[in-house]
């Protein structure tokens, strides 16, 4: 009857890492990058900081020589001005602060994002991943838009704006009443698609496998749902960098 014996595995030798260099080499080179870079955060951060600084201080100590980095008479006149609050909301802005036109910004800015994302999403997949005929066709007379300066076309948007029918006391021919001008609609309708945005999300579309897509129909999932359901959540970053562009 034959034994047998264990034998201890053979280990296998042990590497050092090759040598790194002189300590004092690496030494001088994070003091190098720190001569660099701690200039350069300083440049970048001192606006900020004296934008805040600048915020708690009366308007003759904004303009002294040298700048105060430290109020010296701190005061809350600017923000009290900017809610609209008491005798320095009152000179600052009337009846109502400068909050209200932060808001409206805001509102405008969001709106027109959030509808840029989902018009400019519907368009992209259309040109990524339907099929019909002149689609290169029509995408290009989209991209050539792009070359079109804003100052060109901004005396014929205010006229569509203005002569839009039913709205703002126009009949059905757009005429007798102000339309869209001074309302919302007139500064959030004219950007809620952007031929930039449709060209960035349909590059990015371009790259789902249509694999995906036709699994997705084979299980009886429709065109939208398709659209909802597969190809927006692998979106995710051209819908980001969309949103931060048009926001901004």
């Amino acid at each position: 009857m034959t034994t047998v014996v264990d034998r201890p595995a053979a280990t296998a030798p042990i590497v050092s890492p090759p040598p790194r260099g002189p300590v004092w080499r690496r030494r001088a080179w994070l003091g190098f990058c720190y001569l660099v870079l701690v200039p350069g955060a300083i440049l970048f951060v001192a606006p900020f900081a004296w934008l805040v600084s600048a915020s708690f201080q009366h308007v003759g100590d904004i303009f002294s020589w040298p700048p105060q980095w430290i109020p010296k008479h701190p005061t809350l006149d600017g923000y009290k001005g900017f809610f609209g609050i008491g005798k320095a909301g009152e000179l600052a802005q009337g009846s109502e602060g400068a909050w209200r036109w932060f808001l409206n910004s805001a509102f405008v800015a969001g709106s027109v994002t959030t509808l840029q994302l989902f018009f400019n999403s519907l368009a992209a997949y259309t040109f990524a991943k339907r099929t019909f005929p002149g689609r290169n066709l029509i995408f290009l007379v989209f991209l050539a838009t792009m070359m079109v300066p804003p100052q060109v076309t901004l005396i014929p948007n205010y006229l569509v704006l203005k002569h839009v029918p039913f709205f703002g006391g126009n009949d059905v021919m757009g005429q007798g009443g102000h339309g869209f001008l001074d309302s919302y609609y007139g500064l959030i309708l004219p950007g809620a698609v952007s031929a930039f945005g449709i060209f960035l999300l349909r590059q990015y579309m371009m790259s789902i496998p249509d694999e995906l897509l036709d699994a997705a129909r084979i299980d009886g999932a429709g065109e939208f749902k398709v659209f909802w359901k597969v190809v927006m959540p692998l979106c995710g970053p051209a819908l980001a960098a969309t949103a931060i562009f048009t926001f901004t």
